[in-house]
């Protein structure tokens, strides 16, 4: 849809910003030595979540939404998005996220605005 929105020249994706976001999962977590185990201890645990962590909300059980935005303001519209377990690291399926925006939206990006957890080098 975000695509589609730049095609039609309601947004304007010069520069673009991606995060992630940790969504805790409903119900009951299942703790890791369980997890290993294959033991689910009781009902109403999610077993498609995953422990995830961030520095703000340390650990999560459930998932991550990584998201692409314009930032072309009124109308920031999210181009590109996902949902995954909350294990799952933002550095690997970056490519991804931003291959899955058409060549005439890349064509357009100057810039794109990400924290440290997307780059490939380790920060201090």
């Amino acid at each position: 849809m975000g695509n589609l929105f730049v095609i039609e020249g309601i947004v304007k994706p010069y520069i673009l910003a991606t995060d992630t976001v940790l969504l805790k999962s409903k119900g009951k977590v299942w703790h890791k030595s369980s997890m290993k185990e294959g033991v689910i201890p009781r009902s109403g645990i999610d077993t498609d979540a995953k422990w995830g962590y961030n520095h703000t909300k340390n650990w999560i059980f459930g998932f991550k939404l990584h998201m692409i935005c314009s930032t072309d303001l009124p109308t920031v519209v999210p181009l590109s998005a996902d949902v995954t377990t909350a294990n799952i690291s933002d550095k690997p399926i970056y490519p991804e996220w931003v291959s899955s925006l058409l060549p005439e939206t890349l064509k357009k990006i100057h810039c794109m605005i990400a924290d440290p957890g997307f780059s490939r080098k380790k920060t201090v």
